[in-house]
């Protein structure tokens, strides 16, 4: 079709060559080999959005006849550096003083304060010479910024730049535009799947906390219901109690002690393997160091024995030793401000905090 030229004639279109045509066509394949590379590391790394930049910026240096190349993101207030392609040591220290910066503070950030793409055909030309400690790192003449746009809003901007002077063609603009795109899809999957976890945790945590709530309320009833029904029969409210805290704090054994004011005895005990008659025997006792539900009778207070073999005041080892157990904790029973009991419960494993 003919067209006007500048010196008023006319002149036919003239038809790509069939080399042209190869090139064009070895380069469209580079761009797709390229594009698909990125994509499919996304698709696989939807928890490392660091691996996506990695790729993007080894791909955008190369298909776009670059020799640098760099991601920044944007957190709405400072400007970070996560990813760069053949950055030298020097250009690396040189960027860690400078970021995370402001985006007012370097010449990448334009993109972002603009919104729109910025091209820099000779940086020696620019007149922000403030800004240019970086590119002199580098060792960049010309640059490429290309924003990355959240709904809008720039999270970020890839840059490709060259050592010489000069422009990037437009199929080069548009090139960086779609990996631009591409790093933006990756940091949306990390985000969604980190909210996806989050929100998993927390319904884990509310589901274990009305798991135990529910423990806890069926515990307490059982005990109650008992009450109510054997008022003269403390024993079997002794049993239950024996019962429920061993189930509900996962434990070894559980022991329930009284005391009258003088001595400890023993009241009523669960997941005995050998019966109770070892255990009982070893009372009445004394409020002292003897064991911890003496301890926590004698002080008013829980205590916490994290190893019984290592404790040099308790004197129950036989016992512990033919139950299984090395860590053991005892809780006061207390009424109006008096101590009347002890619940002691025992795991096998030694370790502070062995027990609920």
């Amino acid at each position: 079709m003919p067209f006007e030229a500048s010196t008023g004639g006319t002149e036919q279109c003239r038809e790509p060559t069939v080399e042209e045509l190869r090139r064009e066509l070895a380069e469209a394949r580079r761009r797709e080999a390229a594009t698909a590379e990125v994509l499919r590391v996304i698709s696989t790394s939807a928890t490392n959005a660091h691996t996506v930049f990695a790729t993007i910026v080894r791909s955008a240096v190369t298909l776009c006849n670059g020799l640098f190349s760099g991601l920044f993101q944007f957190d709405g207030k400072l400007v970070h550096l996560v990813a760069q392609h053949n950055w030298s040591p020097e250009a690396l220290e040189e960027a860690h003083r400078i970021f995370p910066a402001p985006p007012n503070r370097i010449i990448a950030a334009r993109a972002i304060l603009k919104g729109t793409v910025v091209h820099i055909p000779d940086v020696e030309l620019d007149p922000d010479r403030h800004q240019h400690s970086l590119p002199r790192a580098i060792g960049w003449r010309s640059g490429l910024f290309v924003p990355m746009l959240r709904d809008g809003a720039p999270i970020g901007v890839i840059v490709v730049t060259r050592p010489q002077p000069g422009q990037f063609s437009n199929s080069e603009i548009e090139l960086l535009k779609t990996f631009a795109d591409q790093a933006v899809i990756a940091i949306e999957n990390t985000r969604l799947f980190e909210e996806v976890q989050t929100r998993t945790r927390e319904l884990t945590e509310r589901t274990q906390e009305l798991t135990e709530t529910l423990e806890y309320q069926t515990a307490t009833s059982e005990v109650l219901s008992v009450v109510s029904l054997s008022q003269t029969n403390v024993q079997a409210v002794f049993e239950t109690i024996a019962r429920s805290a061993a189930r509900r704090c996962s434990a070894l054994n559980c022991f329930v002690y009284r005391f009258d004011g003088k001595l400890v005895h023993f009241a009523a005990a669960d997941r005995l393997s050998e019966g109770e008659e070892g255990v009982r025997s070893m009372y009445p006792l004394p409020p002292g160091r003897a064991s911890a539900a003496t301890r926590a009778i004698l002080n008013g207070a829980v205590e916490e024995i994290p190893d019984v073999e290592l404790d040099t005041d308790y004197q129950h080892l036989a016992g512990a030793e033919e139950e299984g157990y090395h860590s053991i904790v005892a809780v006061p029973m207390l009424k109006d401000g008096r101590t009347v009991g002890a619940i002691a419960v025992s795991r096998s494993q030694a370790g502070r905090n062995a027990t609920d």
